[in-house]
């Protein structure tokens, strides 16, 4: 068994993506506060990037980019600026 997020995980469901013998699957205060820091540091990041692409400095802007889509986070550039979301 592995712990995951605070819950237990059996060998077979941990290869499955299946989480089990959590009474309660409500995210904490903790991992709320966790992701509110990921979100603040994915913003600083587009911050960075459209500061980048400002200076027209296309090369770190696009460095940027790839490294957030390595995260698993999808940046849409539009009118309105830079909107992201999680892959």
């Amino acid at each position: 068994m592995r712990v995951c997020s605070g819950f237990l995980v059996t060998g077979d469901d941990w290869a499955k993506g299946v989480i089990t013998g959590a009474a309660d699957m409500r995210q904490s205060s903790s991992m709320r506060a966790n992701l509110e820091l990921i979100n603040e540091e994915i913003d600083h990041k587009i911050a960075a990037r459209n500061k980048a692409r400002a200076d027209r400095d296309f090369a770190t802007a696009d460095a940027i980019r790839d490294e957030l889509a390595a995260d698993g986070i999808l940046l849409e550039d539009g009118p309105d600026g830079t909107i992201w979301r999680r892959a």
